[in-house]
């Protein structure tokens, strides 16, 4: 093998390692994408389930306020 084709061969190497290097780059891009997208999912699941919490919570409140609308307490006191 000459000094031209141990260059050739070198650089086909070179290249295709970083072709590798590239397309498993590219895949763990795409395995990270898709479990950020998950986490993102998870975090709006949670999020719309608190804000309904909370609004069932804000009703209840105001149901007992106006329940205990009407109702009053009177104190009597002898001195």
């Amino acid at each position: 093998m000459n000094a031209s084709n141990k260059l050739s061969f070198t650089f086909a190497m070179a290249l295709n390692f970083a072709i590798a290097s590239v397309c498993l780059a590219a895949q763990s891009d795409q395995a990270e994408l898709k479990r950020l997208r998950y986490e993102l999912n998870q975090l709006e699941t949670q999020v719309h389930a608190l804000e309904t919490q909370d609004t069932q919570i804000k009703n209840k409140i105001q149901e007992l306020i106006d329940e205990s609308a009407g109702t009053g307490v009177v104190y009597f006191s002898m001195v």
